[in-house]
């Protein structure tokens, strides 16, 4: 799917700018992954569709939640720091754009909410 395609994207971008610095990505990234996809793997149908976009909303609510603090930053003398600020603010715009196409679909199919703010 795009959205996914998207989210590969991103990730593989980061991934790339932490390997220019030899920095290796948390293991507990990976098996957060591995956890939902198994979950998601015992599901079927609209449970299986509603399980899916509340973890999509709940991940979007979390990268947003990580990424805005950086946008903002100013640069300084690490260079890392300087290239993750410049890419969260290339990043939040598209991670803000599908939190809400993933809360208008959890709506949709009756998900909860996560936040108390209608439209982050």
């Amino acid at each position: 799917t795009p959205w996914a395609d998207a989210g590969r994207q991103l990730g593989d971008e980061l991934k790339g700018l932490a390997a220019q610095h030899n920095l290796q990505p948390p293991a507990e990234v990976e098996e957060k992954h591995r956890d939902l996809k198994e979950r998601l793997s015992k599901l079927q149908g609209r449970e299986f569709d509603r399980e899916y976009i509340q973890a999509m909303v709940d991940s979007h609510e979390d990268m947003v939640d990580k990424l805005e603090p950086r946008v903002n930053e100013r640069a300084g003398e690490n260079q890392f720091e300087n290239k993750v600020n410049q890419w969260a603010g290339k990043t939040v715009p598209t991670a803000r754009q599908h939190l809400e196409k993933a809360k208008q679909l959890n709506d949709t199919l009756g998900g909860r909410r996560t936040t108390n703010e209608p439209n982050r």
